[in-house]
């Protein structure tokens, strides 16, 4: 499996890591599915953090996940997207748009510091 999701202990937090080579006709239903499982434990928001750092995301790939994925995600998950590229920001920005879903989703460039962020809002 090229997508690793696994909860952080017993937080409303998601990791969904994503690594090559990733099969597009599975892969973003089955990180979307596991992520849903997950969330739907909860009445409160998730924060799934999105992780591309192991991962070189192409265009195609982008609208790809954005279409499959986002429109079809559970209404509490909030989106914490990581990577270090313009694509990977540009994506973050591109899940707010009503056509991919108009959802809550927030860049960053490690995975400490979209954990930081989640655990922060959480606290609040």
């Amino acid at each position: 499996m090229t997508v690793v999701v696994k909860q952080v202990g017993n937080e409303p937090i998601i990791i969904s890591t994503i690594y090559e080579p990733i099969d597009m006709s599975v892969d973003p239903q089955k990180n979307r599915d596991l992520s849903n499982a997950i969330a739907r434990k909860f009445t409160c928001p998730v924060y799934r953090i999105m992780d591309f750092t192991h991962f070189e995301l192409t265009f195609d790939q982008l609208v790809a996940g954005l279409s499959e994925d986002v429109r079809f995600s559970e209404a509490n998950i909030v989106i914490l997207v990581v990577g270090n590229d313009e694509l990977v920001e540009f994506q973050a920005n591109a899940m707010k748009q009503a056509q991919y879903g108009g959802r809550e989703a927030h860049y960053f460039t490690s995975v400490e510091s979209a954990l930081a962020f989640a655990r922060e809002k959480i606290a609040s």
